[in-house]
């Protein structure tokens, strides 16, 4: 439209958004600032889900011992309930998950070991989150790694799990044993991401050790430059 038919007394059919940052309010149309708002408050959203998760098992574990409510509750179960920490949702799911990772291992605070590890503070997740928004880094690289943090790499226990193997055995082991000529009869190792990647795997081991070794000489290869500088 011509400058002399424009009107500005009619509302825009552009969708406006809200975005609270701190106690002030901004508006604003479609940008990369609102998206990254959504992104974060999905991120929130999944962050309390989680968290909630923990809250209930710490109810059913802590606040009343074997989820038997008819009985008195805990010592911790009381403490919670006369300071009434449990009204701040936030806080109180925080608070559950940290009671249940620190000192009741053996069941995960969460749904999964995984989730357990994201939600834990200080492990350096960024680290985690700049290499994988790396795009020189080979696509499948990155997503070997998401597969391994979220816990579904295909690997033989996993395999199970999806009904897709009978057996959770080291195919790696298998064929080493094989390989050398052993008849193996035994029960075999489990084929975790763990297993594969350490030198307990038979079939692994003499990839590990070097990559160990190798890591080892250039650490002290660097220690002996500066030390000539």
């Amino acid at each position: 439209m011509s400058d002399d038919d424009k009107r500005w007394d009619d509302r825009t059919d552009r969708m406006t958004f809200e975005v609270r940052r701190g106690d002030s309010t901004v508006s604003s149309v479609w940008t990369n600032s609102v998206s990254n708002a959504f992104q974060k408050q999905a991120g929130w959203a999944k962050l309390q889900g989680a968290r909630a998760a923990a809250s209930k098992h710490w109810t059913a574990r802590v606040w009343y011992r074997n989820n038997q409510r008819w009985l008195q509750a805990s010592k911790e179960g009381t403490e919670a309930s006369k300071s009434w920490s449990f009204k701040d949702e936030r806080e109180w799911g925080k608070k559950c998950f940290e009671d249940l990772d620190q000192g009741r291992m053996g069941r995960p605070a969460t749904s999964t070991w995984s989730t357990d590890f994201l939600l834990r503070e200080g492990l350096s997740r960024e680290e985690i989150g700049k290499w994988l928004r790396n795009k020189s880094i080979p696509l499948q690289h990155r997503r070997r790694l998401l597969q391994v943090v979220t816990g579904t790499f295909p690997c033989g226990q996993q395999l199970v799990k999806y009904g897709c193997k009978e057996k959770a055995e080291c195919t790696l082991c298998k064929r080493a044993h094989e390989e050398n000529g052993s008849s193996w009869t035994g029960e075999l190792p489990k084929e975790t991401i763990g297993h594969i990647q350490s030198a307990g795997c038979l079939g692994q081991k003499e990839v590990v050790t070097m990559c160990a070794l190798g890591s080892c000489y250039r650490q002290l290869t660097c220690m002996g430059k500066q030390i000539d500088t």
